[in-house]
């Protein structure tokens, strides 16, 4: 008599894991669909167990549901092509609402670094400003048109990263979306105990209550 088959598992891997959290983590961030980013996804799911990739397959449908900008998702591609080969781009920038003394302007912009906002749930363009000569962060979702040009750049020494540029290049934090530049910390200055020595010093020089005649204790 032949024994039993057992039932086909489908091992679990570190990395099915990481699919599974970025997707969810990816549905809370974006506010728009991207369809590039969707087709990953579902390129990835493909190697999941079949729990995990229903998983997956509903957070997308959560995705699919966010309202389309083809305008954004264009630019974003092109930013993310100038960044992975280095390339200055070109773009015409709108400036935020609440910045009533600004006007659209062209920039002319070497990428460092595509970052999304947990806060603002927008993705901001990282990178020098050439012609204000100081690394500025610019909203994707204000970019009207973006242009890739010939013209390489250099990657800058040090890293750049969502806390902050390189020390000594310069960076103007007002236009940082929040939580991405941290504002410096104020320190507090305590003025510490006066020790025991000290105080004796300042009770030193003070005369003692005087008694009242009739040898009465002073009240």
């Amino acid at each position: 008599m032949r024994a039993p088959v057992p039932a086909r598992t489908t091992s679990l891997r570190p990395i099915s894991l990481a699919v599974v959290l970025s997707a969810r983590l990816m549905v809370r961030y974006a506010d728009k669909y991207d369809p590039d980013l969707a087709s990953a996804f579902e390129k990835l799911e493909q190697g999941l167990p079949p729990a995990l990739a229903e998983h997956v397959e509903r957070t997308l449908d959560v995705l699919s549901k966010a309202p389309r900008d083809e305008g954004f998702s264009a630019n974003v591609r092109l930013l993310t092509k100038a960044w992975a080969e280095r390339r200055v781009v070109t773009i015409d920038y709108e400036p935020a609402h609440y910045d009533a003394g600004a006007s659209p302007r062209t920039a002319t912009v070497r990428p460092y670094l595509l970052e999304p906002s947990l806060q603002t749930h927008a993705l901001y363009l990282i990178g020098y400003d050439e012609g204000r000569k100081a690394i500025r962060t610019f909203k994707v979702e204000r970019i009207r048109a973006a242009v890739l040009t010939p013209r390489t750049f250099e990657s800058p020494s040090g890293e750049i990263t969502s806390f902050g540029p390189p020390a000594g290049m310069p960076m103007r934090s007002r236009e940082s979306p929040p939580s991405m530049w941290p504002a410096p910390q104020r320190t507090t200055r305590t003025r510490p105990a006066p020790s025991r020595a000290a105080e004796a010093r300042s009770t030193r020089g003070r005369a003692a209550p005087r008694a009242r005649s009739g040898g009465g204790a002073s009240r």
